[in-house]
């Protein structure tokens, strides 16, 4: 072979490994961003899959103006106990839905505890951020409480389970359809015309952080079987 002849082999080769080895970067790429993905996806299908599975067991027994008088109202926290709406249902958000919580009672809906089995009865349920780390203003665990549907709120409130089911969430947001008004709104519970009700549809949307820094949304809508009933 001639020296032409080498150097354009050798050239041919160098091409082939650039293009293997791009082909083979991609694909890494792609594999790690799938990965990332589902570790995600998983995460949020199971917070989904829960709260659905909770707001099916939403109590409410309508009246002939289709007003909940089953039951006595959301149990304020005890620094607050003046302050009970008589709503079943619970939920405010702040504007940028940082602050988003959503409180309801729900019968036959307690945790599991491995020492004291499932409370059973009714209970009241709440879904809020709380922060994840100085550090990480943006960044927030999705918090998990329950009480058992005792009077006063104060005793209730010394039973109260509390852990995050969920870490790096960005926002945590919900709308409600209600079917008087035919009409969605972003919060529920705290007016007159909406505080002795159930909405017919839930809206939940959900971002987590991946472990890559990628902000992925995740959405469901949840029928109210209380309120479909009714």
């Amino acid at each position: 072979m001639t020296l032409i002849e080498v150097v354009m082999a050798l050239a041919v080769l160098s091409i082939l490994l650039m293009v293997a080895f791009g082909s083979l970067s991609s694909i890494t790429r792609s594999k790690k961003t799938l990965d990332d993905y589902q570790d995600v996806y998983l995460v949020a299908q199971s917070l989904l899959r829960r709260m659905t599975r909770e707001l099916q067991l939403v109590t409410c027994e309508p009246d002939a103006n289709l007003t909940c008088v089953r039951g006595r109202g959301i149990l304020p926290p005890p620094d607050r106990e003046g302050e009970r709406t008589g709503a079943l249902l619970l939920a405010e958000q702040s504007q940028s839905g940082k602050k988003s919580s959503i409180t309801f009672l729900a019968m036959e809906a307690g945790q599991y505890l491995p020492d004291t089995g499932t409370r059973s009865g009714l209970v009241q349920i709440t879904y809020r951020l709380g922060k994840l780390d100085e550090n990480k203003e943006t960044l927030f665990s999705f918090i998990r409480d329950e009480i058992p549907y005792i009077v006063p709120a104060a005793e209730a409130y010394k039973k109260i389970i509390t852990f995050p089911i969920a870490n790096n969430v960005v926002s945590f947001d919900f709308a409600f359809y209600d079917r008087i008004s035919d009409a969605w709104t972003e919060e529920w519970g705290t007016k007159a015309t909406t505080s002795g009700t159930l909405p017919t549809l839930i809206k939940f949307s959900l971002v987590l952080r991946s472990a890559n820094g990628v902000d992925l949304p995740f959405e469901t809508i949840v029928p109210v079987r209380a309120a479909l009933q009714s």
